[in-house]
């Protein structure tokens, strides 16, 4: 069995190593449990899937890495709590499908899969390490986000005489949420550049999960799993699924508090000393 709380373990067995190396998509070769493995970009990992057990797997991880007190830009997609992989863009979609099948694990291009992001600050005097769940960036959808986004720009051009429909603007927010996705390079007639729809998202203040003012649950020097909890109920599952990975003696080791997201509910955190 592989997912989310065992590559939390396999991190905390690199402790070590982790606030030292140049860069974390460098520091393994091949990590346990990893079906698919993309040094830039995202997604960086997909992790094996538990067919027909408890908890699911087959998360998909991306990789930030900054060097100051705000959380990296993500850049090339938006953030995301779950994704499917067939929504990825074709070309990478298939990628993933193909190293997935060669694995011997589940591919199904349609199924919704967590999303968690791997954070790492290497502040000059410390460095701090979260694998948190995207839903703690990923407050609204990708299309409300786009749409909400060019309903802005529109306003903001201050012609009068210029009017999008509801439906046109939905329909057009849905069609460049998929292509911020995609990765995809259009080629245009006559053109001697092609042209690729990149994007980046910036989190706001009150979501920079490095912030010690918003956030005294995630310290300096630690690394921390951070998991969205909706019930006690939720918790208790989350925590039976922590205790399949960890021993006793390393649950006890670890720091237990609960975040109250601004916008997004509670999130419980597991944290370490590195």
């Amino acid at each position: 069995m592989f997912g989310i709380y065992h590559f939390f373990t396999f991190l905390l067995d690199m402790r070590p190593i982790l606030p030292k190396t140049a860069s974390l998509a460098k520091f393994y070769n091949h990590p346990p449990g990893v079906v698919y493995l993309n040094r830039s970009g995202f997604p960086t990992m997909v992790l094996r899937s538990n067919l027909g057990q408890e908890p699911l797997g087959g998360e998909i991880i991306g990789l930030l890495e900054g060097k100051s007190l705000l959380t990296p830009t993500f850049e090339s997609h938006l953030p995301c709590g779950e994704i499917s992989i067939g929504s990825l863009g074709h070309s990478k979609a298939a990628e993933i499908a193909k190293s997935i099948r060669q694995s011997d694990d589940d591919a199904r291009p349609r199924e919704l899969r967590e999303v968690y992001y791997l954070i790492r600050n290497r502040h000059p005097l410390f460095t701090t390490i979260c694998l948190v769940h995207g839903s703690f960036f990923a407050t609204v959808t990708s299309e409300q986000l786009v749409r909400d986004t060019l309903r802005q720009v529109i306003y903001d051009s201050a012609d009068s005489a210029f009017s999008v429909s509801a439906d046109a603007l939905n329909k057009l927010a849905d069609l460049l949420a998929v292509e911020c996705f995609s990765d995809r390079l259009r080629s245009v007639h006559n053109a001697t550049v092609s042209l690729r729809l990149a994007i980046c998202a910036e989190v706001e203040e009150r979501a920079n999960i490095l912030n010690a003012n918003y956030f005294p649950e995630i310290r300096n020097d630690t690394i921390s799993l951070v998991l969205p909890v909706s019930s006690a109920k939720d918790l208790a599952k989350r925590k039976r699924h922590l205790r399949q990975a960890l021993s006793s003696i390393e649950l006890e080791q670890g720091a237990e508090s609960t975040i109250t997201h601004p916008f997004n509910g509670n999130f419980f955190v597991l944290s370490y000393s590195l």
